[in-house]
């Protein structure tokens, strides 16, 4: 939930409009669609519901753990930061392979045959 808040935060620091958040949390994501009671009344829940409600879009959707490899990615580098983390202007370059494969989806991988029967 506190890295939900701090991209948040950061997004709208940046002037985003649009966005959308994806996390393999399901939990987190019914919390934040008020559909689970969990953490109701939480000072952090709250604040990420002030800044949802700013004047921009954000969509909101929970995506599977394998699908979310590059955010992974992130969050395990993010671990090993200081407090205030860190902006790129680039991709690292261990990841740039992980965005490949995200871009282009998993039926570009080559070896791999889909719907053969």
């Amino acid at each position: 939930m506190w890295a939900i808040h701090d991209g948040l935060l950061q997004a709208w620091d940046l002037g985003y409009t649009r966005i959308e958040l994806e996390s393999d949390c399901l939990e987190a994501v019914r919390i934040i669609h008020s559909e689970s009671s969990a953490l109701a009344g939480s000072a952090l829940v709250s604040s990420i519901k002030e800044v949802l409600g700013r004047g921009w879009t954000v969509v909101v959707k929970h995506v599977g753990r394998g699908s979310n490899r590059v955010a992974d990615f992130l969050a395990a580098q993010g671990r090993n930061l200081v407090a205030g983390g860190m902006r790129l202007s680039e991709p690292p370059v261990a990841l740039v392979s992980l965005l490949e494969e995200e871009y282009l989806g998993p039926s570009s991988s080559m070896g791999e045959a889909t719907g053969v029967g």
